[in-house]
């Protein structure tokens, strides 16, 4: 993975602002029983409760396709042209999406999330085919969509008279989501047993991951040029800790300690446009990834970060209603960054 450097300043383009986003998700009312207290005898309710869900999460899916494809035909072409003339460092493009031109020179990045820790069962299905496999990818069984299975830890994993002492992966066929305890996920899902408990990794696209981040650290209401802005602080954020992981078993974790992250619970079309309208890019200061740290307020930034160059939401959002775009957003909080779009 190589970058290439490009400036900060941003040409004199205007984008029209995309309409407000959709409400979040469709899934915030799922019934499902929590953590430790779940028995097995929940079993036909949760099942019926994710058979809900994934006719509900078709028609999400529709939805925000719909409302991406609207946004990008409205506010992203256009720049992304006029960017060409500029500078020539954007391909051209005769699509009628920015995100096909931008996907050419994006490679794919998988981020390891750790998203369930410390649970003993964990509840887990599929909106498609869920495949089990074992640690060398080989089938061990294959489970029907919107089927719920119970995985409990007891010296190893076990669910569905079966079992494994080592980890197993959890795999949608057919680009589907998977549901882990009362949340759809997208990519794929990693069961790792630890003593009396499971531990769930969430690989998923660097870009995608970035759908649900943007829409969980900041509102979707807010400017489209403080959500432009903080996709590329996070994406950089991100990046540094899959080239420095947490730990062995995974990047970061989707709690204030890293990058909030919910799944598809926290995602929308604006958050969408905003990470596939800055598609691939990063930050960078003294030819290294620049760790782009950011905390809800200026006061909050202050006291943590007073040491540290960091960029506060809320003023990124003012910045925004002043005027500002998410370059010169950027600029005004990490000095001597620069920008840089990941190469193959």
């Amino acid at each position: 993975m190589g970058f290439t450097a490009l400036s900060l300043t941003s040409p004199q383009v205007q984008e029209p602002q995309p309409s407000q986003a959709a409400s979040g998700s469709v899934f915030k009312s799922a019934i499902v029983p929590g953590k430790d207290s779940l028995e097995v005898q929940n079993a036909t309710l949760i099942q019926k409760a994710l058979g809900l869900q994934a006719q509900q999460l078709q028609q999400w899916q529709e939805e925000q396709k719909m409302s991406r494809d609207r946004q990008h035909r409205g506010s992203i072409v256009a720049p992304l042209q006029a960017r060409q003339a500029e500078n020539e460092l954007l391909p051209t493009t005769h699509s009628d999406t920015a995100s096909t031109a931008i996907a050419q020179f994006s490679p794919s990045i998988t981020i390891r999330v750790a998203i369930v820790q410390g649970l003993r069962t964990i509840v887990a299905g599929g909106s498609t085919p869920i495949q089990i496999l074992d640690t060398e990818r080989r089938v061990l069984q294959e489970i029907a969509a919107s089927t719920a299975v119970i995985f409990q830890a007891n010296r190893g994993i076990q669910w569905d008279g079966a079992e494994s002492s080592t980890p197993i992966w959890l795999h949608p066929k057919n680009d589907g989501f998977v549901f882990i305890g009362d949340r759809w996920y997208r990519g794929e899902v990693l069961l790792i047993p630890q003593g009396n408990s499971i531990l769930v990794v969430n690989y998923v696209d660097l870009e995608q991951y970035l759908y649900s981040v943007v829409g969980a650290e900041m509102p979707s209401s807010w400017s489209i040029e403080a959500l432009k802005a903080q996709a590329i602080a996070a994406r950089s954020y991100a990046l540094v800790h899959h080239q420095r992981p947490a730990n062995s078993w995974y990047d970061l974790t989707n709690s204030e300690r890293h990058q909030v992250y919910g799944g598809l619970d926290t995602e929308t079309s604006q958050s969408q446009a905003s990470v596939e309208s800055t598609r691939g890019l990063v930050l960078m200061k003294h030819g290294q990834l620049f760790e782009a740290m950011y905390a809800a307020t200026d006061a909050v930034v202050a006291k943590y970060h007073a040491d540290y160059q960091s960029m506060s939401q809320t003023g990124a959002q003012q910045k925004a209603m002043m005027g500002f775009d998410h370059l010169q957003i950027l600029d005004s909080y990490y000095r001597a960054a620069y920008l840089a779009r990941i190469a193959p």
